[in-house]
């Protein structure tokens, strides 16, 4: 297409958006070569006029094709091989190549302090960038050589000139409330059925919460005009569930402030809770730059405007003091700087300039302070001070920790990449293993899903990262078979990113990128552990998933009804013994407990089983040609080394936990269920079934899949179909049972086993579409399905029984109500059609042998066999969403 054509087009584009009150786009890479072949080739003023106002305002900045190709035309005509006339001097587009940020802009920038004309504008706009990576050897070897501009270059950048450039974060921010009824989860900030939209912020944000919230939002701007909106909530957590960017990105474009030089993206909200905030959501709003304040909101109200002092950490309203609120110097930096990705990468250019220069870099920054404490330490405390290096305690600040495997799924995915951009990453750093998933996606994707997601694993894969296939399942199901030792750190762009060895924070995609550029990820705060002790013998019939359940019951009872484990590290004693691939289950779990980490207490035998197997399926891995740039190689090494002379980390006995929470399981006598009645977004309202079945609630579907199970799982629920077809033979279920095994190779074991057969004696008849049945099994692809609720959903208004992670309103379906169970409750719950009462359980579980929460099944071992691949490569049959 001519680029006049694509000029036209983009002309509609603009047109069309504007309609829905939407900003074009930013330009893609054929629209970047148009614009610049219209600006030299137009005869007419007013066109090059609009031409180059567009390639000014709608290329984002960063390290990419589009921003390489806007790099190269600024220095054109800085360097006077392009005459832009009146429109632009050439000081004008060295200004401009400052805002770029870093990649191809930067190159330019440097060679222009060699260029008399340009030198001085080029070193004051590099003086105020941050992302300057290797450029730095490249201007000190001009210092090094006699470069007057360079060598005032270096002085900068060692005085922090990159921060110092940047205005104060004022005294005094001026705000006018909107309260929401309840604090909202991630999905009401993000919800799932608009994934696809999460990389374009504008249109995304046009989800967000409801209609009558973004209308009373308008009117609030339109009413208050110089001043910032901000959200508050007086019950419940801010944010909890996913670690989605979207959510912040969200809120920030419909309250937030306009980056000079960025399309489509604001940044800087601010928003007030009473009851605190998820503690991945609170990262993700202090990295845009952000205010994230917990206060009491009991006396504000829609409309009031209030004045925040942070510096203070006091709000004022009518001139009275109305709240106060902790607030901690480094946090006041990543506001200034506008991110803490560029604060972070800022401190570290000017250590090593001041280094080069023999100088002291300034004392100026705020100090990682320290607790005090010395002693006995937490698992979790052992594991990040061999990760930073030194000694590391609760409540420890800045610890920089080392990172050894970091997971990107496909929702967040294309986040992470536009962040990776940004920061200008070239490849991924050689200390970490990144892994791509296509998980979130898997249901029933559209034709533009797939291309999304085509581009965003050819981009992982060109930075370095391992990427899988569309139906090779969920990430976390991966993730947690690839930590190398129990000593790892993992870091992924999603809320279960919770292995069982080593510690695993799921974040935000800007943390995300920051961990696969550098290999490290800064704490602001260490957190506190809460030691979970399981203990005594689990009755015959119960299952380890409801020993899951009682750990959130337990914690509340033994906690004055709150949730102990908020924001802190839970160390799981007494299930070290499990397999790793089943103890997942129970730090997955975490995630609902708004935990920020999980970290088990294994034997060195359970460990050393545990690591040969992942270096087993990482082999496999290598052998089936997933290995990019010699990544899983370099995993499988770590895991050989390791298993040769195991070190196995144990908290000491004198460590200090902020709670200890002890589960008796002789107590636990029968299964425990999530209620969603009460609060869809809780997880821990756990009621036992012979409350919950005497109510008799009316189960219309049943999902069971999502990372928290496994292949024992699944054998399951075949053996409580087989045991229902011989005590009721020709009798159909009576709910719709969704089956979605979380990778390809559970699936091929269950198959082996005969498992895979049992369901498919219920499923739906050939060429029937297994969304539009209402009863019998529907068979899924790996991947999150129904958990997810993107793209395969529940029927409006179902009651489920579900074996996934989360109930919160609206995810798996409009005004569905999600009951979490074991795999066996969700079974019968299928059959029956409601939740069933404690004599149905035990009829239909009779014969199906449970010990020690696990049912008498060789479907695992199956699983790891040599019969059995890993993946069965692309999904072929892969149904076709609208």
């Amino acid at each position: 297409m001519d680029y006049q054509s694509i000029l036209a087009t983009y002309d509609a584009h603009i047109a069309e958006r504007s309609a829905k009150n939407l900003p074009p786009k930013p330009l893609v890479v054929e629209q970047v070569h148009a614009v610049i072949a219209g600006f030299e080739n137009s005869p007419e003023l007013a066109q090059r006029q609009k031409l180059l106002s567009i390639l000014l305002t709608q290329v984002s900045p960063g390290a990419s094709e589009e921003a390489d190709l806007k790099a190269d035309f600024l220095n054109s005509i800085a360097t006077g091989k392009l005459s832009a006339g009146e429109l632009l001097s050439k000081e004008q587009a060295v200004a401009e190549l400052g805002k770029m940020q870093c990649g191809r802009a930067v190159d330019h920038l440097v060679a222009s302090l060699e260029n008399p004309e340009l030198a001085e504008s080029a070193r004051h706009e590099l003086s105020g960038m941050a992302l300057i990576y290797n450029a730095l050897d490249r201007v000190d070897q001009l210092r090094l050589n006699g470069n007057i501009q360079g060598d005032q270059l270096m002085r900068d950048w060692a005085k922090a000139s990159w921060f110092t450039n940047k205005p104060e974060v004022p005294e005094a921010i001026r705000v006018v409330l909107l309260k929401l009824d309840s604090a909202p989860t991630t999905d009401g900030l993000s919800p799932a059925p608009a994934a696809p939209t999460r990389t374009d912020i504008p249109l995304h944000a046009q989800r967000m919460l409801t209609p009558e919230i973004r209308e009373q939002i308008t009117v609030l701007k339109q009413q208050h005009p110089d001043t910032q909106v901000a959200l508050f909530a007086d019950n419940g957590m801010f944010g909890a569930g996913s670690s989605r960017l979207s959510a912040t990105n969200s809120v920030a474009w419909t309250t937030g402030k306009d980056i000079d030089g960025v399309p489509a993206k604001k940044y800087a909200p601010i928003i007030l809770s009473r009851e605190g905030f998820a503690p991945i959501f609170q990262r993700a709003m202090r990295s845009d730059g952000g205010f994230a304040i917990t206060t009491n909101t009991a006396s504000f109200h829609t409309g009031d405007e209030l004045v925040i002092r942070p510096h203070e950490g006091k709000i004022l309203k009518d001139g009275v003091e109305a709240g106060t609120f902790t607030i901690t110097a480094a946090d006041l930096e990543k506001v200034r700087a506008g991110s803490a990705t560029f604060l972070n990468t800022g401190k570290t250019l000017t250590a090593k300039a001041a280094q080069k220069l023999g100088m002291s870099p300034p004392d100026m920054f705020a100090k990682s302070e320290r607790s005090g404490q010395t002693g006995g330490q937490t698992m979790a405390e052992k594991i990040l001070s061999r990760a930073a290096g030194e000694p590391v305690y609760a409540g420890d600040q800045g610890v920089v920790a080392k990172v050894n495997l970091v997971g990107s799924q496909d929702t967040t995915g294309g986040m992470t990449s536009q962040e990776m951009k940004a920061l200008g990453v070239t490849h991924i750093s050689g200390d970490v293993t990144m892994l791509q998933s296509q998980c979130h996606n898997a249901g029933l994707p559209t034709a533009d899903v797939i291309a999304a997601n085509q581009r965003l694993i050819e981009y992982m894969r060109e930075k370095g990262a391992v990427t899988l296939q569309l139906g090779d399942g969920v990430i976390h199901s991966w993730l947690n078979k690839m930590n190398s030792s129990p000593w790892d750190v993992t870091v992924g762009g999603d809320s279960h990113t919770r292995n069982s060895l080593g510690i695993a924070f799921g974040a935000d995609s800007q943390t995300v990128a920051y961990a696969a550029a550098t290999g490290t990820l800064i704490l602001d705060k260490v957190p506190e552990t809460v030691k979970v002790a399981v203990e005594g013998e689990l009755p015959d019939g119960v299952t380890y998933r409801d020993v899951v359940n009682a750990i959130a019951l337990e914690g509340r009872k033994q906690n004055n009804g709150k949730n102990p484990y908020e924001n802190r590290v839970i160390e799981m004693h007494g299930v070290g013994g499990l397999d790793p691939e089943i103890a997942f289950a129970f730090s997955d779990a975490t995630a609902e407990r708004n935990a920020i980490a999980s970290v088990t207490v294994f034997d060195k035998d359970t460990l050393i089983r545990g690591v040969s197997e992942n270096l087993r399926f990482v082999k496999e891995m290598i052998a089936r040609e997933y290995d990019n740039d010699g990544a899983l190689t370099k995993l499988s090494g770590l895991m050989e080394h390791f298993l040769q002379n195991p070190e196995v980390p144990a908290p000491d006995a004198d460590a200090k936990y902020a709670k200890e929470i002890r589960i008796d399981l002789s107590k636990l006598k029968e299964p425990l269920v999530s209620d969603p009645r009460k609060n869809p977004d809780d997880a821990d309202n756990v009621r036992p079934l012979s409350e919950l079945g005497a109510e008799n609630i009316k189960i219309d579907e049943v999902f069971v899949g999502s990372c928290m199970t496994t292949a024992e799982d699944f054998s399951l629920v075949a053996k409580v179909l087989r045991n229902f077809q011989t005590r009721h033979p020709g009798e159909a279920i009576k709910a719709k049972l969704w089956v979605a095994p979380p990778r390809p190779d559970i699936r091929e074991a269950l198959i082996q086993t005969g498992d895979w057969q049992t369901f498919k004696e219920f499923a739906a008849p050939e060429g029937v579409q297994a969304a539009e049945t209402q009863t019998g099994i529907s068979l899924e692809n790996p991947g999150c399905s129904l958990c997810m609720g993107n793209q395969i959903r529940s029927r409006p208004g179902a009651n489920m029984l579900s074996t996934s992670t989360r109930p919160y309103r609206n995810r798996m379906g409009d005004g569905a109500m999600v009951y979490l169970s074991s795999p066996a409750v969700a079974a019968i719950g299928a059959i029956v059609g409601h939740i069933p009462t404690m004599q149905e359980y035990n009829e239909l579980m009779e014969g199906v042998e449970i010990k020690f929460g696990r049912p008498n099944t060789n479907v695992l071992e199956v699983s790891r066999s040599s019969q059995v691949p890993i993946t069965t490569g692309p999904v072929k049959e892969l149904q076709i969403g609208d």
